[in-house]
């Protein structure tokens, strides 16, 4: 009989431990660049100023042309994911599941 509970306690031990570093790995902050295929789960949408001044989500995964100038104010990220701005290129820092949005205005 204290075979079992101990066989019982290992297990748990064992679960416990697995859980630990399952729930570690989630609050790990994750790196996305705006050109990484990992964005695939669009967690970087692109805004895009049209002609009447309205921002449209942008269905393209290039940059805009130099036409268009990175609004850095109303860029962001809903979940407290951070933007950065580095090469021409945005990354995102988050540690949730999170919705960032970068906003292209026309450069006038």
């Amino acid at each position: 009989m204290k075979k079992v509970y101990v066989i019982i306690i290992h297990v748990l031990l064992i679960i416990n431990i697995i859980f630990y570093i399952y729930q570690t790995n989630l609050d790990k902050p994750k790196t996305i660049a705006s050109n990484d295929p990992n964005n695939s789960n669009n967690l970087l949408s692109m805004m895009i100023e049209n002609d009447k001044g309205e921002y449209e989500e942008s269905e393209n995964n290039e940059w805009p042309s130099e036409d268009y100038i990175l609004n850095k104010e109303r860029s962001g990220c809903e979940n407290g994911g951070t933007l950065e701005y580095q090469d021409n290129n945005v990354y995102v820092k988050t540690t949730s599941s999170d919705r960032c949005y970068v906003y292209f205005a026309k450069d006038t």
